[in-house]
């Protein structure tokens, strides 16, 4: 799902121009900080970049659930990180929100100044907020398989323990009294 979404979202803003190329990066929490879960043209050392989320650009983006676009990468506190991102001349982040529950967010990267029309973001937007769609989806989904894998253990358990408790119990006990059966059949014979 985040790989499509970079691969459709790149598309709009980042065609290529004088050798540098569109970013794209999906960050999403891991405990309580922003790591990259799917990238596009991202360097080996930035795919291993943690953030807080709590300065500039994406904290802007994060805390007002609205686009911000960003013009100048080395100004910012945070996406200065990403060193991939220093030949980008527009760059916009774009919050992962359903409702109050935030999931991260997708910053696109493009070498053109100014990249990123109202169009772009509305549509960006509209995208994004699909992307967090499928998302929930995929952990509902994972979730129930999970939910499901328990209840299918937890009945080949109580299967196992109905077998064990019919042969140690009443099993035990028809042989017995079979066999006490046999034993008074064999005496009143005599």
């Amino acid at each position: 799902v985040l790989d499509t979404m970079l691969d459709i979202s790149m598309g709009l803003g980042g065609a290529t121009q004088e050798g540098a190329r569109s970013v794209g990066i999906v960050l999403l929490y891991q405990q309580d900080c922003l790591g990259v879960e799917a990238a596009r043209n991202l360097g080996g050392r930035d795919k291993h970049c943690k953030l807080a989320g709590t300065a500039g650009a994406i904290e802007q983006a994060l805390s007002s659930a609205e686009p911000v676009i960003v013009e100048r990468i080395r100004d910012d506190p945070e996406l200065r990180q990403f060193s991939s991102l220093y030949k980008c001349r527009s760059v916009i982040c774009i919050p992962l929100r359903a409702g109050f529950e935030i999931y991260g967010m997708v910053v696109l990267g493009s070498p053109k100044a100014r990249a990123y029309t109202a169009e772009h973001i509305e549509f960006l937007t509209a995208f994004c907020n699909q992307t967090v769609v499928a998302l929930q989806n995929a952990q509902l989904y994972h979730s129930l398989r999970e939910e499901k894998e328990k209840i299918i253990d937890a009945d080949g358990e109580a299967r196992k323990k109905l077998a064990r408790d019919l042969h140690d119990g009443p099993t035990q006990s028809v042989a017995a009294i079979a066999m006490r059966l046999n034993y008074t059949t064999l005496l009143l014979k005599r």
